[in-house]
């Protein structure tokens, strides 16, 4: 089924994704400060990313994660400094660095994680299990039909 009109608000699909993902990097976030951690959704989201496909380069995580080389640059030098993620030289191309996890970084994202999950467990409460399955079924569905209106752009994560 096709839809093409949109309307606005609660009926505009778009306002409703970016409006769950503001309430859940702002409810995760709060639940890291209140854990005593300072890193951000995005910090955690990109080590995650990391610890799934270590030894990648900055250009390949750029391209998975749909972020601007010089953003991803700032992210990364970022978390070199708070000795959560290490470069090292990529043994094919002097030019390039391969990006791993340190031990500190992994553990970061153990510790975080039950924060995470208890969360997104609160999010999804009254949702029974059968709709959680066709809500992510749908929107990997929506997720896909984007990728591929937008695949020069080589966002793929």
């Amino acid at each position: 089924m096709a839809h093409g009109k949109i309307g606005h608000g609660t009926d505009n699909p778009g306002h409703m994704i970016a409006r769950s993902m503001m309430l859940l990097r702002r409810g995760i976030t709060r639940r890291f400060k209140k854990s005593g951690n300072s890193e951000t959704v995005e910090h955690w989201g990109l080590l995650n990313m990391l610890i799934d496909h270590e030894g990648i380069n900055q250009t390949q995580l750029a391209e998975m994660i749909c972020k601007d080389k010089p953003n991803l640059t700032r992210l990364l030098d970022r978390l070199e400094r708070e000795s959560l993620v290490r470069r090292e030289k990529d043994p094919e191309d002097r030019r390039s660095y391969r990006l791993y996890v340190s031990d500190r970084g992994k553990r970061a994202v153990t510790e975080l994680r039950p924060l995470i999950e208890e969360f997104v467990a609160e999010a999804f409460k009254d949702v029974k299990r059968s709709d959680y399955r066709i809500f992510m079924h749908t929107l990997t569905k929506i997720i896909a039909n984007m990728e591929e209106l937008e695949s020069s752009f080589n966002c793929k994560g």
